[in-house]
C-alpha cells in the first residue's frame, strides 16, 4: 500500500492537493498555519492590516490598536488566543515536507 493510498488521518499528513486553502493555490503546513493565523487574527480583532485587505474585503482595516491586536494574535498571544498554537493543531503536516534535525518553527 502506498502512502498516498493510506487515509490522511492514519498517515497524519496531507499532500498538496488534499486540502483547499483560501489564499494559497496548494496545501503546505506553513501556508495553512499562516492562513489560519490570519483568519483567527481577523476574527479576534475585527480587522485586518492594510496589506491583507484584498483577502478580507468584508473586514475593516485595522487602525493602530487593531494592528497591535492582529500582530499579537498572529505572532504571540492576545487575551488567551494563541493563533499559531491553535492553527498547528488545525493544519496537518505536509507529506512532501523534508525536515532536517529537530528544528521547531
Amino acid at each position: 500500500m502506498t502512502t498516498r493510498a493510506t487515509r490522511p488521518d492514519v498517515r497524519e499528513c496531507l499532500f498538496h492537493d488534499e486540502k483547499q486553502l483560501k489564499f494559497s493555490p496548494e496545501y503546505s503546513e506553513p501556508n495553512c498555519v499562516l492562513e489560519c493565523s490570519w483568519i483567527v487574527g481577523s476574527e479576534t480583532c475585527g480587522c485586518v492590516p492594510w496589506f491583507l485587505m484584498d483577502y478580507f474585503p468584508e473586514h475593516n482595516m485595522c487602525e493602530i490598536y487593531g494592528n497591535r491586536c492582529f500582530r499579537k494574535v498572529v505572532n504571540y498571544r492576545y487575551d488567551g488566543v494563541h493563533a499559531t498554537k491553535h492553527c498547528r493543531e488545525e493544519c496537518p503536516k505536509d507529506c512532501n515536507a523534508v525536515t532536517y534535525g529537530d528544528l521547531e518553527w
